[in-house]
C-alpha cells in the first residue's frame, strides 16, 4: 500500500506544481520533469494494464512550457462545457447561434457587476458595508490569484501559518484582506481550530489546502507545493 501512496502523492505534487500559476511555476520546470519521471515508472508497475497515451504526452510538456515560458492550459473548451449544456439544453433550432449569444449574455453581466478577466483579484458577489464612515465591500467568495477561495476552507499563509476562512472584506482602495481563525499545530501534519482571529492580506494566501477530518475535531492536512519553498 505504501508504494500506491505514493504514486498518488506524486500526482499530488504534479498538480500542485502547475497550480503555482502560468509565471511562477515555469521556474520549476526541472522539478516536474523528475516527478512526471518518478511517477510514470511506478504507475507502469503498479498499473501495467492502465496506461494511456496521456502519459506519454506527460513527458513533452515540460519543455513546451520552456519553450512558450508559460503554463497554458490545453483543454480551455472545457471551462465551459456545462454553460454550453446549459444554453443548449432548450435549444431546438441555431444551436451555435443561441448558445454563443447566452454565453456572450453571460460574459457581459460578469463584466458589469465588476467582473473582468484582466482582473488578478476580486470578490464574488459582495455586499457593501459602511463602518465607521467606510464603504468596504464583503462576501464568502474570492477569486485569488491562487484561485477560488470560499469560507470555511483552510489556507496555507505565507510563513507556514494555516488558517480558517471567515470571510473576505475589500477597501475602497481595492485591498482584499481575509478575516480568518488560527490553526493550532497538533504534530506532523495534523491541526486543530483556535480561537484566535486573525486578518490576512490576500497577497500573503500561498493556496488552499487539501484536509481530512480526524477524530476530536483535528484535521489532516496536505500542504500545497510552494509550502516547501516557503
Amino acid at each position: 500500500m505504501d508504494q500506491h501512496i505514493e504514486c498518488w502523492l506524486l500526482l499530488v505534487d504534479i498538480l500542485g506544481l502547475l497550480g503555482c500559476g502560468a509565471t511562477r511555476a515555469v521556474a520549476y520546470m526541472d522539478v516536474l520533469e523528475e516527478l512526471i519521471r518518478r511517477h510514470h515508472e511506478l504507475y507502469v508497475r503498479l498499473y501495467p494494464k492502465t496506461v494511456k497515451p496521456k502519459l506519454h504526452h506527460m513527458l513533452h510538456l515540460p519543455d513546451q512550457y520552456r519553450a512558450m515560458g508559460k503554463i497554458l492550459s490545453c483543454f480551455v473548451t472545457e471551462r465551459k462545457h456545462r454553460s454550453l449544456k446549459r444554453a443548449a439544453l432548450y435549444v431546438f433550432r441555431h444551436l451555435e447561434h443561441t448558445s454563443l449569444a447566452d454565453l456572450l449574455t453571460q460574459q457581459c453581466e460578469q463584466i458589469i457587476e465588476g467582473h473582468s478577466l484582466f482582473q488578478r483579484e476580486f470578490l464574488v458577489h459582495p455586499t457593501t458595508v459602511v463602518v465607521c464612515g467606510m464603504s468596504l465591500t464583503r462576501s464568502n467568495i474570492a477569486v485569488l490569484e491562487c484561485g477560488n477561495i470560499h469560507a470555511r476552507d483552510i489556507i496555507y499563509v505565507k510563513g507556514g501559518q494555516l488558517a480558517r476562512i471567515t470571510g473576505f472584506w475589500r477597501s475602497e482602495s481595492g485591498v482584499i484582506t481575509a478575516h480568518c481563525t488560527g490553526c493550532d499545530h497538533v504534530e506532523g501534519y495534523k491541526y486543530r481550530d483556535s480561537d484566535a482571529v486573525l486578518f490576512v492580506q490576500s497577497q500573503t494566501i500561498i493556496d488552499a489546502v487539501a484536509y481530512r477530518k480526524l477524530a476530536g475535531g483535528e484535521f489532516r492536512v496536505v500542504l500545497p507545493f510552494l509550502a516547501r519553498f516557503d
